[in-house]
């Protein structure tokens, strides 16, 4: 699609044209779209905003740069733009899932200046979405999502919200998996189990030597020389977890 004139009896005329084969001949021909006047009577302040309308089909930072040329000065800049769908259905879930409350609940018995609930929310927010390392979601969620009452975080907050996540383990899944039961009617006659190893690549735990959590021996990963945890996973037979152990 583009501008083309045409002279007709000594008249130049604007129009708005697009080339397109003959389907019969196989020749390509100019079809017009729309006619735009004579060339010394067009109504510029009408193409102009016909470009502006056609700005908005373009990428933002594309359309600011034809503007200055074309003599459209935008009352608005563009700054950036965060997640907001994905985020928003994630948060009605966790209420409707009652984690939301069960934390809260928790919570109110601690003497924590953060929000540590809307910190576990956005590292399981982040998990789903695009897990990068802990340090990374400081830029993740003050710039590029949406989250509920959480414009941003510090990494050490995320550390200390883990903490609470391991100290109220025990509460947290029982309460969750007695609210998600409720919710779906779940028949736990059945319930199936799984373990698992991993590993990790950090200083310590040298030969011999054994920790709470961390120690040497088989690993489904071939890395029986790292200290490693075992994982195991409780489940009912349609999928939904029961509870997590480490």
């Amino acid at each position: 699609m583009y501008i083309r004139t045409v002279t007709t009896k000594g008249v130049k005329y604007v129009q708005l044209a697009h080339n397109y084969r003959d389907p019969k001949t196989g020749v390509s021909k100019v079809g017009v779209l729309q006619s735009l006047g004579r060339a010394d009577r067009l109504d510029v302040e009408g193409l102009k905003r016909l470009v502006g309308s056609i700005c908005r089909f373009l990428e933002p930072y594309e359309g600011k740069a034809l503007q200055p040329g074309l003599g459209l000065d935008s009352p608005f800049e563009f700054i950036g733009s965060r997640e907001l769908g994905v985020p928003w259905l994630f948060d009605a879930l966790w209420a409707r899932l009652g984690i939301r409350k069960t934390l809260e609940s928790l919570l109110a018995e601690r003497d924590y200046e953060t929000a540590v609930e809307r910190l576990v929310f956005s590292m399981v927010l982040n998990r789903a979405m695009a897990p990068p390392s802990k340090l990374a979601m400081e830029d993740w969620v003050s710039g590029e999502v949406t989250v509920k009452e959480l414009p941003c975080v510090e990494v050490h907050q995320l550390y200390r919200a883990m903490d609470f996540l391991l100290e109220s383990a025990e509460e947290i899944q029982r309460n969750v998996f007695s609210a998600v039961a409720n919710l779906f009617n779940l028949e736990v006659d059945v319930i199936f189990f799984d373990t698992t190893t991993t590993y990790f690549e950090v200083e310590g735990l040298s030969q011999g030597e054994e920790e709470e959590f961390r120690r040497r021996g088989y690993s489904k990963d071939s890395r029986p020389d790292l200290g490693q945890i075992v994982v195991g996973f409780a489940m009912t037979r349609d999928g939904i977890p029961v509870r997590a152990w480490a």
